[in-house]
């Protein structure tokens, strides 16, 4: 006995994700770098689309990308978890959280906003920063990184 199958579903599910797949690859190479102005902006703000399956390089082939990048004041970005714990990932980022020599949390900070710090700091973590215990230790991170940390 013959048995005959309906080639037509199998043709249509193979169309089907084959132009899936086009879309995919023809949306990979649309526009990844928005410019976020107006409405009383003072300055252009970018946006640049994520592309999780390439390193940081591919920035450099976003038309535009490389002068938007060198024209802001600031840069916000995601971390791979995976280098973030690399040897060489930890002493960068260690580096970028320290003052520069001569300076410490004590001298960047008014008296004022060092009490708050110290305050806000033992509220979270159940001892204050100008403990004999900690002070030591964080007197040369910046606030910024006191904040990164908490």
């Amino acid at each position: 006995m013959f048995q005959f199958t309906n080639h037509t579903t199998t043709m249509n599910k193979i169309l089907s994700l084959l132009i899936l797949a086009l879309f995919v690859i023809t949306s990979a190479n649309a526009q990844l770098l928005y410019r976020v102005s107006g409405n009383g902006l003072v300055k252009d703000s970018y946006l640049v689309g994520t592309y999780h399956l390439a390193d940081g390089s591919y920035v450099d082939s976003i038309p535009g990308a490389r002068a938007a990048l060198n024209s802001v004041e600031q840069v916000y970005g995601e971390l791979s978890m995976a280098d973030t714990f690399s040897p060489d990932s930890v002493a960068m980022l260690q580096s970028k959280m320290m003052l520069p020599e001569g300076q410490t949390l004590k001298t960047v900070l008014s008296p004022e906003q060092f009490e708050r710090l110290d305050a806000y700091y033992k509220r979270l973590v159940g001892i204050g920063l100008s403990s004999p215990l900690v002070y030591p230790s964080v007197e040369k991170i910046s606030p910024k990184g006191i904040q990164t940390s908490l």
